[in-house]
C-alpha cells in the first residue's frame, strides 16, 4: 500500500469560482474535501455537531472543500478555525484515511437535484475539555445547529442516534486496538 504523499513543484494560487462556474464544476467533477473528527480518548467518545447544511445533514464532522494549492491538513486547520474558532497545529492531526460520497442532492443552486460527488480525507484530533468549550462557543451558525452544539458520542450512542455508517467507521478507526470501548 502506498503511503499518502504530496508532490509540490511550486505553490498554486487559489481562484474562487463564480456561482455559475461552481455549479458547472459540481455537475462534472469530484469535490475534494478534508474533514476532522474531534474525540476524547479518556472518555471513549467522538465529539460532533449536528450539521444543517446539505448534503450532510445530521451528526457530522468539521471540514469542507480543499482549495487549490492547499494540502489536506491545511484545509482541516482552516476549516476547524473558521467553523469552531479552535486553532491547532498540523502535528496534532492523525490521518485516518479517505472516504468517497455520492450525494443525491446538494445545496448549491441551480441543480441541487444533480447531486454531488465528494472525496473526503479524514483526520482525527484529540481535544481537551477546554478546547471543546472553544469549539462550542465558536460553532458556525450557517453550517451547524447551535442549540444542539457539540455532543459526545460513544459507539453505542452513534448507533442509537442513527448516525451514518461512515461516522461509526471513523469512531472505530480512532478507537481500534487500544482497549477502548468499541
Amino acid at each position: 500500500m502506498l503511503e499518502e504523499k504530496i508532490h509540490i513543484e511550486h505553490s498554486l494560487e487559489n481562484n474562487f469560482l463564480s456561482g455559475k462556474a461552481l455549479v458547472e464544476y459540481l455537475d462534472g467533477c469530484v469535490v475534494v474535501c478534508s474533514d476532522v473528527v474531534p474525540y476524547s480518548r479518556e472518555r471513549g467518545t467522538v465529539i460532533l455537531p449536528i450539521r444543517i447544511h446539505k448534503p450532510a445533514e445530521g451528526i457530522w464532522v468539521i471540514g469542507g472543500r480543499t482549495q487549490k494549492g492547499e494540502r489536506a491538513a491545511e484545509t482541516v486547520i482552516r476549516r476547524l478555525e473558521k467553523e469552531t474558532g479552535l486553532k491547532v497545529g498540523e502535528s496534532r492531526l492523525q490521518h485516518l484515511g479517505s472516504r468517497e460520497f455520492m450525494w443525491a442532492y446538494r445545496s448549491e443552486a441551480p441543480g441541487q437535484e444533480n447531486g454531488r460527488h465528494d472525496l473526503n480525507r479524514i483526520f482525527a484530533l484529540e481535544v481537551s475539555d477546554a478546547e471543546v468549550e472553544i469549539m462550542r462557543k465558536g460553532l458556525e451558525s450557517k453550517e451547524y445547529d447551535l442549540e444542539q452544539g457539540f455532543t459526545e458520542y460513544t459507539r453505542e450512542d452513534l448507533i442509537a442516534a442513527n448516525a451514518r455508517e461512515c461516522i461509526i467507521d471513523y469512531y472505530d478507526a480512532i478507537f481500534s486496538g487500544d482497549g477502548s470501548e468499541n
